[in-house]
């Protein structure tokens, strides 16, 4: 334990002190797809010169080029309109983007399984999986 101790304090009077990596890339996706009123959370993860990674989610800068289409803070993208964006993130000088699609929802098409649903025309050939005829009776 010594011998440590005066290996490092011999490097810093020679004046060999490490240096500290430096940030050499940005790392989050290319791109991704969200329904309109869901939400998506990314990572950023800076990538060292020593080959080490440091998530900076938290504390990168997340700018949206269209705020009505899509949010994003602290890695969460918000979808709130219809349409494209681009999310631009920034840390340590370093700065990367992610193409963000925001699609409606998907309805799904289908008969109509009820008279009171108003989706379609009611499709009686259609037979309920459960009902009061098939339930045990007492």
């Amino acid at each position: 334990m010594l011998a440590t101790g005066l290996l490092a304090l011999a490097a810093v009077q020679c004046g060999d002190s490490p240096t500290a990596p430096t940030a050499t890339a940005l790392i989050v996706p290319r791109s991704m797809v969200i329904t309109r009123n869901g939400s998506a959370t990314v990572s950023a993860l800076l990538q060292k010169s020593n080959g080490q990674t440091e998530d900076v989610t938290a504390t990168a800068v997340w700018v949206s080029s269209a705020p009505g289409v899509v949010t994003a803070q602290a890695g969460v993208l918000k979808a709130v309109g219809v349409g494209t964006a681009t999310v631009t993130v920034t840390q340590s000088g370093l700065t990367a983007t992610i193409a963000v699609t925001a699609r409606r929802n998907m309805r799904l098409v289908g008969r109509r399984t009820s008279p009171s649903d108003p989706t379609g025309p009611f499709d009686r050939s259609q037979i309920p999986i459960a009902s009061r005829n098939t339930c045990e009776r007492r």
